[in-house]
């Protein structure tokens, strides 16, 4: 039966957003930009936009003006995998609850997506980047030093293996 996320899927990683944010974001609406599962093992990505923005940002973030922080939720070991409808962005809803010590059952359910599957109980947080949603085409002010410097203030196409496999 579905329960609190927070108790059924933990992040790995929390450090940066909780630095960010002075206490760990919820998460369980979100706003879904991209799906991407690994063609070379059981990994999904998904690329979301956090509800709320940090009270504090950086000063880089403040003087752009943005208001949505954007990472990349990781999940490993995903099995029964099933996308019914993807219509981005699609605004979600989280759900999980424990099957056993090592899987958690995972439904992420919306406007604009279905998407169900099993996981590790625990997810990582990569590649934290913030812009101002309103924008045409928003820059990205990328949290990481590498991926200001790999990508600049663009978001890589999904296509890019060091963005999204890694």
């Amino acid at each position: 039966m579905p329960a609190d996320i927070a108790l059924a899927l933990q992040p790995a990683n929390p450090q940066q957003l909780t630095d960010l944010y002075g206490h760990f974001p919820r998460y369980d609406r979100l706003r879904i930009r991209s799906v991407n599962a690994s063609p070379y093992g059981p990994t999904l990505t998904l690329r979301i936009d956090l509800p709320e923005f940090p009270a504090e940002p950086p000063e880089e973030w403040a003087a752009a003006e943005c208001d949505t922080l954007q990472c990349h939720f990781q999940f490993q070991a995903v099995e029964n995998l099933a996308l019914s409808r993807w219509e981005p962005p699609a605004e979600a809803r989280f759900n999980a609850w424990s099957v056993s010590r090592l899987a958690t059952e995972v439904r992420v359910m919306g406007t604009g997506i279905a998407l169900s599957f099993q996981t590790h109980p625990q997810f990582l947080i990569r590649h934290i980047s913030a812009c101002r949603a309103a924008a045409d085409e928003p820059e990205h002010h990328h949290l990481s030093r590498l991926d200001t410097k790999l990508h600049g203030t663009s978001e890589p196409a999904t296509t890019t293996e060091t963005f999204y496999a890694r």
